[in-house]
């Protein structure tokens, strides 16, 4: 069974832990800690318009951006905000 949102977002602030981070890159952090196969990456949501790793991906962003602790920064990079 593919994780679920709410198991992304640890592993999801602790990849952010030492400051910027590409989308790419965040995509292969959580391909190696949850250990997904191809088959896996390829698992379509029940819309069928994206995949479910891409779908919880871009859960995490949200939940993050509304906590105000996301920054998204130019060519598809991302980091903690640091407030202020």
């Amino acid at each position: 069974m593919f994780p679920v949102f709410e198991d992304f977002l640890y592993p999801f602030l602790y990849a952010l832990k030492d400051g910027e981070i590409t989308s790419k890159e965040m995509k292969s952090k959580m391909i190696d800690h949850f250990h997904l196969t191809d088959a896996d990456c390829a698992l379509m949501t029940k819309g069928g318009t994206k995949t479910q790793l891409n779908d919880r991906l871009n859960w995490c962003v949200q939940y993050f951006r509304d906590l105000y602790l996301w920054k998204s920064l130019k060519g598809g990079h991302i980091r903690l905000h640091k407030g202020g």
